[in-house]
């Protein structure tokens, strides 16, 4: 169902209400006859998996808002005996990519403002076009990298324009700089409209231009390496330090550290730097082996709780980025937070592969901590299938070691094992050794071939489970009362 006009947009209405089970006392509503909405609203009942689709540049009506709430309440309905969704399509020129990087950098999507140091969201207040009907702005810096069509809007504030050579300008800018199109002139990555996966973009074979940069980049990291030879070790001076591994426990020590591993003292007692820490704990940073810090999913949290961003602003400092957010920060935030309580690494556990590259693009702006993670496994069709066709062990377990290469993780997570696939046939729950409606495998099955692939593979971390019947009350005791020996293995975390 996709609304395209405000005739549309009556037909969409009155068919949720259809489906609510309103009644109209009409024959038509909106120039529409009841029985289409009737006929329409039969069609959604017995849909298998049904998609709302709306595009909201396209619904110029009045109180557009109102109809795409309609549209998710629909859908909310829908779910309770089928299986719905809706996907909203996002704007074009790259929107939805600049929209998802604002969103994880900031917390907020487009149109935000750092004037007083922190983002601060208002999508009335920073508007473009009303900043400048206002006179609010002293310089206006517009960026199209994509379409020829994207101009600037007509202004006397001076204009500096990032642009593609042949961008149709309604005036001459004070500054042009022109740009490449990402997969035309040069690689790059844009977002998906479900502000979910990130689709790279693909440089095209352009030889010496490619050659140059190859060697430019060669050039460089020889240079870094030059360089490193000549790094001397610092100092930590008089802290309290603790070392469990090595049976050291709260003693005063000097601690040098060089090229990021610890050394012995120099010979020469020559140091770069030389920190006093006395009265401060040295020890090992802590790892959080399972926090949510990446990926499509973390994007869409920071957008659905702008409240919980506005009430914890984060100001630059001449060190720091600013940011927002207490339970989802954004990014630059969750970096200076974990470093401030001691985690030094910090691994992702529910990476899609759909989503890894968008995944590891957020942790890559999640400053001052390494991290990871964990590709989800389980519950995707062709694993399915494979286990359904009972194919060759061996082709399975290059189908893991594949998946985990190209989403570049360290460890796989198995979530609701076949379950997440099941609910797409409406099978709402599925059991420990209860078959899967239409691959007819179990949640055993699956455990069971991943915890074997992985020990094969020699991957160190070992699959990690969360239990069977994820989100349905009371699924805790489910497996573990009926498969008592399946409690570790079928158990929710």
């Amino acid at each position: 169902m996709l609304a395209r006009s405000s005739r549309s947009a009556k037909f969409s209405v009155r068919s949720a209400r259809a489906l609510r089970g309103f009644r109209v006392n009409a024959k038509t509503a909106g120039g529409i006859a009841l029985a289409k909405i009737d006929a329409l609203a039969e069609l959604c009942r017995q849909a298998k998996y049904g998609v709302v689709v709306w595009a909201p540049p396209t619904l110029d009506v009045p109180h557009a808002e109102l109809l795409v709430e309609q549209a998710t309440g629909l859908v909310k309905d829908l779910n309770q005996t089928q299986r719905f969704a809706g996907l909203s399509l996002g704007g074009n020129e790259g929107a939805v990519t600049a929209a998802a990087v604002s969103t994880w950098q900031s917390g907020f999507p487009l149109r935000i403002s750092y004037a007083s140091g922190a983002p601060q969201f208002d999508p009335y207040r920073y508007s473009i076009l009303r900043m400048l009907t206002a006179g609010e702005g002293d310089l206006l810096v517009w960026i199209a990298s994509i379409s020829p069509d994207l101009a600037p809007p007509a202004t006397d504030i001076p204009t500096i324009v990032l642009g593609t050579p042949g961008l149709k300008l309604p005036q001459q800018p004070a500054v042009f700089i022109p740009v490449g199109t990402p997969g035309v002139d040069h690689a790059g990555r844009l977002v998906r409209c479900d502000s979910v996966v990130s689709l790279p973009l693909e440089e095209p074979a352009s030889g010496g231009a490619s050659a140059r940069r190859r060697c430019a980049r060669s050039h460089r990291s020889g240079a870094v390496k030059a360089r490193s030879f000549l790094t001397m070790a610092i100092k930590l001076s008089g802290g309290k330090v603790y070392d469990p591994a090595n049976k050291v426990s709260g003693e005063v020590r000097d601690i040098y550290v060089e090229d990021g591993k610890i050394v012995a003292a120099p010979a020469d007692g020559r140091v770069a730097q030389d920190y006093d820490v006395k009265g401060r704990v040295v020890m090992a940073g802590a790892i959080d082996p399972h926090t949510h810090i990446g990926g499509g999913k973390m994007t869409i949290a920071r957008m659905m709780i702008p409240e919980d961003h506005m009430k914890d602003e984060v100001k630059r400092t001449a060190l720091t980025r600013a940011g927002t957010g207490h339970a989802v920060p954004s990014t630059m935030v969750t970096g200076y937070r974990y470093a401030e309580m001691g985690y030094t690494a910090c691994f992702e556990p529910a990476m899609l592969p759909a989503n890894a590259r968008q995944a590891h693009m957020e942790m890559g702006d999640t400053p001052m901590v390494d991290k990871g993670a964990f590709v989800m496994l389980g519950s995707d069709d062709y694993f399915l299938r494979q286990l359904a066709a009972k194919q060759e062990f061996e082709r399975i377990k290059d189908y893991v070691a594949w998946t985990m290469h190209s989403a570049q993780a360290i460890a796989v997570k198995v979530v609701n094992p076949g379950g997440i696939s099941a609910f797409k046939f409406n099978q709402r729950k599925l059991d420990l050794d209860e078959e899967h409606v239409y691959y007819h495998v179990t949640p055993r099955q699956i455990i069971v071939t991943l915890a074997r692939a992985l020990k094969e593979l020699g991957v160190v971390h070992p699959l990690h489970v969360h239990g069977c019947n994820l989100g349905i009350p009371g699924n805790i005791e489910i497996d573990a009362r009926h498969h008592p020996r399946a409690r570790k293995a079928c158990r929710c975390t």
